[in-house]
């Protein structure tokens, strides 16, 4: 039989997703856990209870917000900088929980209102109870 003088876990199989995969399906294996079939939770059973600082609309919406309107999120690349951010979230659309990144609505404003510089659309702009974008920045 002849030897290599490699395992799984040297090269040139160390860096592959393989060997990620297999450590981690042994963990799993090795691990104490017991799941539940999401169909068998009611909707009082929620795994993750509060999200203190929600990161967009469908943990607001995790938390029990079901009204549309203006919310603080932390957006995953914020949360390092401790950056909060105001959004528009929808609640009625489709199950709700949609971080709403442009509005634009028959709000009486017969101008151009989206006729704006660069900067503008990098920062962000508009009211966000009515016509906006959220800029680039915020993306």
């Amino acid at each position: 039989m002849k030897e290599y003088g490699y395992s799984i876990f040297s090269p040139p199989y160390s860096k592959t997703k393989i060997t990620f995969c297999l450590v981690a399906v042994l963990l799993f294996i090795s691990s104490d856990f017991s799941f539940t079939s999401a169909s068998n939770i009611n909707a009082e059973q929620k795994i993750c209870k509060n999200h203190t600082k929600p990161m967009d609309c469908g943990e607001v919406l995790d938390n029990g917000n079901t009204e549309s309107g203006i919310y603080t999120i932390w957006p995953r690349s914020r949360v390092s900088k401790y950056e909060s951010l105001e959004v528009y979230c929808d609640m009625e659309t489709a199950g709700g929980g949609w971080t709403v990144i442009q509005r634009r609505g028959d709000f009486g404003n017969a101008q151009n209102y989206f006729d704006k510089t660069w900067k503008d659309y990098k920062d962000g702009f508009g009211n966000l109870k009515r016509e906006f974008w959220l800029g680039k920045c915020a993306l």
